[in-house]
Order: C-alpha cells, then structure tokens, then sequence
C-alpha cells in the first residue's frame, strides 16, 4: 500500500462481488490508519470478519458472510518476521497467515513480503526457507497420526510447499463415507509485496516503452519469478494465470504512469497469485486473472484471480456447497 490508503480505494479493492463465502485480503506497507475499520464499513453489509493475522505493517484479515462462524471448525493464526529495520520504517518483512477449518474444508492463506530488488534473489530464496520452517511450526512436533486426527492432514510438518506459499491454498485432504461435489470460487486480490522482481539485463527505457504486445512477453521471459521456479528453488508444484496484464510496480502514486523519478525503476510484476492443489479428487479452473488499474493510491496495482474449485469428496451429511474468496491487495 506504500504506506497510503483512501476511502475508495478500499472500495475499489472489495468490489461488487459478494457472492463469496469466505473475503481474504492481505496488505503490505499499510499505514498506521485503522485499515480494518475501512474494511468491515465497506463490506457491512455483507461480511463480517472472522480472523486476522497482523504483523505491524504487514496484515491478513479474513470475511466471510454473517452466519460463517457455523461452519468454523478451527481457526489460527501465526505470523513470522524476517529480520531487518523495515518495520520501522512501515515495510515490515516475514509472514502472516491463517489456517481454517471452514465447512470441512482446511486451507491456509499466507501474505508476504519479502527482500525487494533483483539483485537479492538468493536472499528472497533464504527467506522463503526461513519462513518454511517457522510458520505454524508448533504443529510440526505432532505425530503423523496426531497431525491426521486433528487437520485431516497426510504431513508430518507444516511446510510452505506442503500447504500453498504467498496469500493462498486450499488444501482438501479430508476422507468422507458419502460422495459429494464440493464447488470452490476463489477470488483473490494481491497488493504490492515485492517477492520477486521482474527485469534482469534489458534497458530501463525499454522496460518502460515496452509494457504491452510483443514487449510485454519479451519483459515476462525475464520474469525472475518464473526463472526461479523453473530452476527449481521455489513454488514447486504450483500454478499461475499468464501475465496478461502489464507490469504492476512502479507506478507514479496517483497515475498509471510508470516511474519517472531518477531511478527509474524497471516495471515489474511485483504483485503475484500462486496456488496449489494436493488432492487428485480436485480441479481448479481459474477465471481470471488481472491487475486492478483504478486504483491509484499506491506505487502498485493490486492484482486479482478468480479460481473455481471442484472436487468429488466422501462426505458424511450428504450434498455441500462452498463459495470461497479471497482478496489480496
């Protein structure tokens, strides 16, 4: 949020949608404003909150509809820094997540913000790693069996890629005795946390010029995210939409101009939506997959995705419906 927010702005970030179970929207660099006042006024009328997650600066809050707690079977939180004097300055680094027990149905929300630069991918790398073993890590001194009969979960340890890194996963492992389809709509809104940024080689100057056609793939074959993972040394097993949309930092806050100050930052898809899916029973069908270019409060654009979840389950109390979103600024 580069420390700055406004009324409508929020209002742009919850949007129209309301047909979601389950809102999470995860904020980075937010300032020493009452965010979550703004939010549940936006949403009053449809959405109550049910958990958050802050770590100064750093923040997750989840909505769901008013009667949503009865379907609550469990919810925690847990949150993990990274080091650093960025909290000081309002860009506090590390973690915060929630993991939910919602309609038998458990999943895990995870926002980050990590090292910014380019130059600093190994760092981003150590800190993923950090963060692995740290976060809900309590759970990792249970047995197997202990693990099973309190999550329904098949794992020994919490682990990011046992359970889905940055803001989001639904992780569906529970075994039922009646076969039912369970319908999962997740919409998810991410804002500016600087995990991995984009150019590595190309003139700032065309980075700039170049953010839409041909240009466009040319910047994402640089991509350092997808470079990364195709390496091998994160978001193993996960999936992403194409970058369809044009780079989301840096803008000139209050424009959809990029950066014209004297550093001339390199445009960069700074602002992600990753997923992962462990259960065979499950497909997942995104939707959408798009940067919110009305908002202007920041030097970000926040991005969007709408994924659609399908699974046959064994249930025990016949047919179940679940609609989830999650909004990630």
């Amino acid at each position: 949020m580069n420390g700055q927010v406004c009324h409508e702005d929020i209002e742009k970030l919850v949007g129209n949608e309301r047909k979601y179970d389950l809102l999470v929207i995860g904020l980075q660099e937010v300032p020493r404003t009452n965010v979550l006042e703004l939010l549940e006024n936006a949403l009053v009328e449809s959405h109550v909150l049910l958990g958050k997650a802050t770590m100064q600066s750093l923040q997750l809050y989840m909505f769901g509809f008013k009667n949503s707690k009865l379907y609550i079977k469990d919810l925690k939180v847990d949150k993990q820094g990274i080091g650093g004097c960025g909290g000081l300055i309002g860009r506090k680094k590390g973690a915060v997540a929630i993991r939910i027990s919602y309609k038998d149905i458990h999943m895990v929300f995870i926002s980050c913000h990590l090292s910014a630069h380019a130059r600093n991918v190994e760092e981003r790398n150590s800190e993923c790693r950090h963060i692995s073993h740290s976060l809900f890590s309590k759970a990792g001194t249970l047995t197997p069996n202990q693990l099973k009969s309190l999550y329904g979960w098949e794992i020994s340890t919490i682990d990011f890629e046992e359970l889905i890194r940055f803001l989001l996963e639904s992780s569906f492992k529970k075994t039922f005795m009646k076969h039912t389809t369970i319908c999962c709509n997740l919409g998810v809104e991410r804002f500016g946390w600087n995990f991995m940024m984009v150019m590595l080689g190309p003139s700032k100057v065309v980075c700039a010029s170049g953010v839409s056609g041909r240009g466009r793939m040319q910047l994402a074959s640089k991509d350092q995210l997808l470079q990364e993972a195709e390496r091998g040394q994160v978001f193993n097993g996960y999936c992403e939409g194409t970058l369809a949309f044009k780079p989301t930092y840096k803008y000139n806050i209050g424009t959809s101009d990029y950066d014209t100050s004297y550093k001339v930052r390199v445009p960069a898809w700074t602002d992600r939506i990753l997923y992962k899916i462990e259960d065979n029973d499950i497909t997942a069908t995104l939707h959408l997959y798009e940067s919110i270019d009305g908002i202007y409060g920041s030097d970000h654009k926040p991005v969007k995705a709408h994924l659609c979840l399908k699974s046959n389950k064994l249930i025990v109390q016949g047919d179940r419906e679940c609609c989830l979103r999650s909004e990630l600024p």
